[in-house]
């Protein structure tokens, strides 16, 4: 966490001087692996693997959703620094477009919506193989190196 700070610092010191607005997207990551996660609505986002939404089933890269939330902090940088009205990217528009988070888009939303296997168009024993693949140590495999 100490690297990352430093380059932090060095991005935000190489921008200001040339008047370049910096996405806070550290504090999205933060806001998101963070345990309260970040609230959309009624969808509670968060970090944890598979069934968080904010991580796709590498584990490394973003989903859809990730994604669009990353956009959307270059987008307030944006706005705040040049006074400008971009609007930020529709989440709802992201789901209306991308039927694996919803299965049905007809019933009314009442309450907190999970990443749950049957949510992302999979069946239980499918998440639970991903989770459990993924779960596995690393296997760190050393060489034995002559001169």
């Amino acid at each position: 966490l100490t690297r990352v700070a430093e380059y932090n610092k060095i991005i935000q010191d190489a921008a200001a001087a040339r008047n370049i607005p910096v996405a806070d997207v550290k504090g999205l990551f933060d806001r998101v692996t963070s345990t309260a996660g970040e609230q959309l609505g009624p969808i509670n986002v968060n970090g944890a693997f598979v069934t968080g939404g904010f991580f796709s089933f590498d584990g490394f890269h973003l989903t859809d959703l990730g994604y669009l939330m990353m956009g959307n902090e270059f987008i307030k940088a944006i706005n705040a620094s040049y006074h400008t009205q971009i609007p930020l990217a529709s989440i709802t528009q992201l789901f209306d477009n991308n039927g694996g988070f919803f299965p049905d888009p007809k019933p009314a939303v009442t309450g907190p919506v999970s990443f749950s296997a049957p949510n992302m168009g999979m069946t239980d024993e499918a998440l639970r193989e991903i989770t459990e693949f993924w779960a596995q140590p690393t296997v760190r495999r050393l060489r034995a190196v002559g001169h």
